[in-house]
């Protein structure tokens, strides 16, 4: 860690965040490589206070690629499934917002950059970006949910054929008594994508008839 790093981490970053009302998150061992393969990150992480934005937190650190000896800010983002980073250009939001400061500026003018400078634009980037991880889970449990359920009617225990991580996304597959199909259960659990389906005709003839008489039920 050099000089400059560990000024950020033990005066500037902490005096910032209790400037902005938040806290210095504490470092994780999985944080060690911050996600860049063998790369360490000699950062600091700041948790903004809950009336600014629940959960939103910002890093700190030294601009390793830009000239001068300049601090960069960067918005840290929600995890899919924990694991996941959901950032802005996943979602087709455009890049994630930064910005860099002079380290030789007080702390006073370092935090009124970061509060017009920075979190307006990454504020509301981080609810959107929340917003769409909570549907998106919903819908990935439901359709697993789903899944599950189509597997107990055919009778397969999907843990003994070590399908745990096709269930997870949705695929269904049966090869069992002159059935064979393989099915997607869509995001959602609401609909089913069928494909390769060998059947014999008894059954073909029992589905045909299930589709004719099948009427959507009203919400």
């Amino acid at each position: 860690m050099n000089t400059l790093n560990t000024h950020i981490i033990r005066d500037i970053a902490p005096a910032i965040a209790q400037a902005l009302g938040g806290s210095i998150k504490p470092k994780h061992p999985s944080d060690e490589y911050g996600g860049y393969a063998y790369v360490p990150r000699d950062e600091a992480v700041i948790m903004l206070p809950e009336n600014v934005v629940p959960g939103g937190s910002f890093s700190i650190e030294w601009d390793y690629i830009g000239r001068g000896q300049r601090l960069v800010v960067r918005g840290e983002w929600p995890r899919k499934n924990g694991i996941t980073c959901a950032t802005p250009r996943l979602y087709g939001l455009g890049d994630s917002p930064k910005i860099t400061l002079s380290p030789e500026r007080s702390i006073a003018a370092l935090v009124g950059d970061i509060q017009r400078r920075f979190l307006p634009a990454y504020v509301p980037l981080y609810q959107e970006l929340v917003k769409r991880v909570e549907i998106e889970q919903r819908n990935e449990n439901a359709q697993r949910a789903a899944a599950e359920k189509l597997y107990q009617l055919l009778g397969v225990n999907p843990c003994l054929n070590c399908f745990q991580e096709r269930i997870r996304q949705g695929d269904v597959y049966c090869n069992a008594q002159s059935v064979y199909f393989q099915a997607n259960v869509r995001p959602g659990g609401e609909t089913v994508r069928i494909e390769g389906m060998q059947l014999p005709i008894e059954i073909a003839n029992q589905l045909a008839t299930l589709i004719r008489e099948y009427k959507p039920t009203t919400p």
